[in-house]
């Protein structure tokens, strides 16, 4: 018990005698500049992102190129007319109505324009009927 207490008082003395670096106080402490935060960092600062990597000849690299598709071509514009067929409407009264005259050409073109119909004399009311210029 003895040799444990001379011990501790060796180290004690030992310790407090062979020790010169004292703290004066805290205006004597040097910490270094203090860390840096996110709202430091200045972008200019860091390195460019490294350029993606090459595939190489004959990597599949995923995009799907579609073919060109030429010049865009937009029909025309018809001036045809859409008659909604009503209770007693025949086509020789409808060629009257929009051509001003009713004939076997008239009757024929709207006929033309209109594949459904087969049989002149044949239409139905709420039929939609094209009618030509």
């Amino acid at each position: 018990m003895k040799r444990v207490l001379l011990l501790t008082l060796l180290v004690a003395v030992g310790l407090s005698v062979g020790c010169n670096n004292k703290v004066q106080g805290p205006e004597t402490i040097e910490l270094g500049p203090p860390p840096l935060g996110a709202a430091d960092l200045d972008v200019a600062m860091l390195p460019p992102p490294p350029p993606p990597p090459d595939p190489g000849p004959g990597t599949d690299t995923g995009v799907t190129a579609w073919p060109d598709p030429g010049p865009i071509t937009v029909p025309p514009a018809t001036l045809d007319r859409i008659h909604i067929v009503k209770p007693k409407d025949t086509l020789y009264a409808i060629c009257r109505l929009y051509y001003g005259a009713a004939n076997k050409g008239l009757v024929a073109r709207i006929m033309d324009a209109n594949p459904a119909i087969t049989d002149p004399n044949v239409i139905k009311v709420g039929q939609k009927i094209v009618v030509p210029e």
